[in-house]
């Protein structure tokens, strides 16, 4: 798990026991599961008195916040299953917006509309945000060396046209943020 400046970050946990669905995707979009998964990681990293209790009270903390998100409505059904077909095509270059809000049979300016209602961002805004978080977290692995690799596993077809919206939604270059990251950011 990696920590880095921002509101949002990709978790992924995979457990055997836990009495969730196959998947379940929620947002953190306040952060309080990245911090309660530091706490976590800390505990048991250090292994201080009482480290297993401790981070066995942090899993349940953890799983009823997750809970509580995961049964946050929506108030129009089209705007949830639209989300999520972005959220599954983050990494899909080919992945045709408008299209999607065409097949959706809502009137497309509606959809918008209704989706930054809900959401706070455009659907091409959420899928946009969604690819430079993820790249952000790419940028911070030592597998993903050159910055063509994160763009691509990133949805974008081109690289300069990836480094160009880095930096505009980031306010400097990809590997400005991975050099920067690694020399400041705390990891976990």
């Amino acid at each position: 798990m990696t920590r880095y400046g921002g509101k949002y970050s990709d978790i992924y946990v995979q457990t055997v026991t836990l009495d969730f669905p196959d998947v379940l995707i929620v947002h953190d979009f306040d952060g309080n599961i990245l911090t309660l998964m530091n706490m976590m990681h800390k505990a048991l990293s250090e292994k201080e008195n009482n480290y297993t209790n401790i981070a066995d009270s942090l899993l349940d903390t953890i799983c009823q916040y997750i809970k509580k998100l995961s049964n946050v409505s929506f108030q129009n059904p089209v705007v949830y299953k639209l989300k999520n077909t972005i959220y599954e095509n983050i990494e899909n270059a080919g992945f045709d917006l408008t299209f999607e809000i065409a097949q959706s049979g809502s009137n497309a300016d509606y959809l918008r509309r209704c989706f930054k209602k809900e959401i706070g961002k455009t659907p091409l805004g959420y899928l946009t945000w969604l690819r430079i978080n993820q790249a952000k977290t790419l940028l911070l692995q030592d597998t993903f060396i050159s910055v063509e690799d994160v763009s691509a596993h990133c949805g974008f077809h081109d690289s300069f046209y990836f480094s160009t919206c880095f930096k505009k939604h980031t306010g400097i270059a990809p590997l400005q943020y991975r050099n920067r990251s690694r020399d400041t950011m705390p990891f976990c």
